[in-house]
């Protein structure tokens, strides 16, 4: 009754992948556990009836920092739609802390931290999730305005 929500954490996956294509060690190890993760992703996205997915990532070891734009990249590079990271970024995230309606929506009332773009990520191709973060205008947290790149 309560639910589960699932974070697929793919950072990790994909940090292991660069390491190898670029040593050229464990490639196929690699490869197959990054289409291992992709194939669970996008099986987890297509069930209309699975809403709690969510975003973000137990990485942060020495090697793999926290990357949870990252982790939007890496979920549309399994096929995942944009509208569904979206919501896996917003609403999932609320409703697996269970305070849907107070977090992850734009309504009066609510908490808001919203990071604005200069791009529509519903319009932007899959690869261009990959620098997401150079088209991010500002940060507002808590309904104030925590950081933005020149005057809005």
């Amino acid at each position: 009754r309560r639910g589960v929500s699932l974070a697929l954490t793919l950072h990790g996956f994909a940090r292991r992948l660069a390491w190898a294509e670029a040593h050229g060690r464990r490639l196929e190890v690699a490869r197959e556990e990054w289409a291992q993760a992709a194939r669970v992703a996008r099986l987890i996205a297509d069930d209309e009836g699975f809403d709690r997915l969510v975003t973000g990532s137990d990485a942060g070891s020495f090697d793999t920092p926290h990357g949870t734009l990252d982790e939007l990249y890496h979920l549309r590079r399994c096929g995942i739609s944009a509208r569904r990271v979206l919501r896996a970024a917003t609403v999932g995230g609320a409703r697996a802390l269970r305070r849907e309606g107070e977090l992850g929506t734009l309504r009066a009332g609510a908490r808001a931290d919203v990071v604005l773009w200069d791009v529509d990520p519903l319009a932007l191709p899959e690869e261009g999730w990959r620098d997401l973060a150079r088209h991010v205008v500002a940060v507002v947290c808590d309904g104030e305005l925590a950081w933005s790149r020149g005057p809005l």
